[in-house]
């Protein structure tokens, strides 16, 4: 019951250590710290903000990246369920499949990143097919490990009711396992922002990685630290929207 409490509540535990942050922000380089090399002055920060939406076109920047990755996810679960059959009978037939996948965390993915650079340059379908596989990749192991550890006894359950394997896959199995994939999306995003922005920045595509990418050329601290606020921004509010849809839709994980 604790865990489930701090689990609804992580928002309310985010936005008060936020504003805290923000707080000691203004108060110590406004006026404790004004002069320093480190941080602008909050003060600097906010003239910075036109510059920010009109030289930089962060807006077109910011929406390019939303849309990446949100589309992105969207594609990567509905790929996952139209083929969670056959992933879910491979993992039956070859239970130690889900030892190998835990060598996938040997992989550098931002090594992958330079290769998608040579292969498709600033293509935005390079950075689509890219948080596609990464994000399917994620969702496949979360599908697979938890797919060999469903009750045995709700699998007897559904033989007693003479369902055929392809209903007890579809019907007990891949309901059961909902959950746990879901949470695995949740866990992987604030991931898929970092990679999307790695990538953008790597690969110059219209995203905030590459508005970041022209901050940083420019020496433009203040333009750099808004742009990392924003981001914290998103990525809160995108991980209260992930929580309300897997209460409303994906509850019954224990």
């Amino acid at each position: 019951m604790n865990n489930k409490y701090l689990k609804n509540s992580g928002l309310q535990i985010v936005l008060p250590l936020l504003t805290v942050l923000l707080f000691v922000y203004i108060l110590l380089f406004e006026f404790v710290l004004p002069i320093n090399q480190l941080f602008p002055r909050p003060s600097i920060l906010i003239e910075s903000v036109p510059s920010l939406f009109k030289d930089y076109k962060f807006f077109d920047s910011l929406m390019f990246t939303i849309s990446i990755i949100y589309t992105s996810l969207l594609v990567a679960y509905f790929l996952l369920k139209f083929s969670s059959k056959l992933i879910i009978k491979t993992a039956n037939f070859l239970p130690a499949i889900k030892h190998l996948l835990d060598y996938s965390k040997y992989f550098l993915l931002v090594l992958f990143i330079f290769l998608f650079n040579l292969w498709f340059a600033d293509s935005i379908w390079g950075e689509i097919l890219f948080i596609i596989i990464l994000i399917s990749a994620s969702l496949k192991t979360a599908l697979i490990k938890s797919a060999l550890s469903v009750n045995q006894e709700y699998i007897d359950s559904a033989k007693s009711l003479e369902l055929n394997d392809n209903q007890i896959i579809t019907d007990v199995i891949w309901k059961s396992v909902q959950p746990y994939v879901f949470s695995e999306i949740k866990k992987s995003h604030i991931l898929l922002w970092s990679y999307a922005i790695i990538y953008e920045f790597i690969c110059k595509t219209d995203g905030i990685g590459n508005v970041f990418r022209l901050a940083v050329k420019y020496n433009d601290i203040s333009v750099v630290i808004l742009i990392i606020l924003v981001v914290v921004l998103f990525i809160v509010l995108g991980e209260f929207l992930l929580s309300k849809i897997k209460t409303k839709f994906f509850f019954w994980d224990t």
